[in-house]
């Protein structure tokens, strides 16, 4: 099997077990934007999450639906997350960011060094608790060692170095 036979089946599990949709729609923007612009943009990101939601988003969780619905009635994005990080008491650490960002994973001409940190960004376009990004990193990180080849016994231990946090100890603590 190879790392794009590998790239692919990440796509397909992303979407067989998406059972709402509205995870997979928003990885579908994300990797729209990534290989149209060869990189990750936020801005473009976020208006492509933007768009879609305005029309026909569901499934996004209240702290994205949040966030989309300040910016849509005219409060800037960075103002929208702090806000609703702030109307939800902190409570923003939501699955929605790991959920969408399978695409960063995918993408060869991102360089393994810097997706962590390009994953913690695109989880705070929607949410600011620092446990979203960090969970979000962890999934991208996972998903490319898988992709590149490595074995699971090795990908988790390779990927718990660059986490912290609840992510980090969730990948540490021996699976019963």
């Amino acid at each position: 099997m190879t790392a794009e036979d590998r790239r692919a089946g990440l796509w397909r599990g992303l979407g067989q077990g998406d059972r709402n949709g509205g995870p997979t729609q928003m990885a579908l923007r994300l990797k729209q934007s990534l290989e149209s612009r060869r990189g990750f943009c936020p801005d473009d990101v976020f208006a492509r999450y933007l768009a879609w939601w305005a029309t026909e988003g569901f499934d996004t969780g209240p702290t994205a639906a949040g966030v989309f619905a300040l910016v849509q009635a005219g409060v800037d994005r960075e103002t929208a997350v702090r806000q609703i990080h702030e109307e939800f008491g902190g409570a923003t650490a939501g699955c929605n960011p790991a959920h969408r960002a399978a695409p960063l994973a995918m993408m060869a001409f991102l360089p393994l060094s810097e997706l962590a940190d390009l994953a913690r960004q695109e989880a705070r376009l929607t949410h600011l608790h620092p446990d979203a990004g960090e969970t979000s990193a962890a999934v991208v990180l996972l998903a490319r060692h898988l992709i590149d080849g490595l074995p699971w016994t090795e990908a988790v231990p390779a990927t718990a170095t660059q986490v912290h946090g609840p992510a980090r100890e969730a990948l540490l603590t021996p699976q019963a």
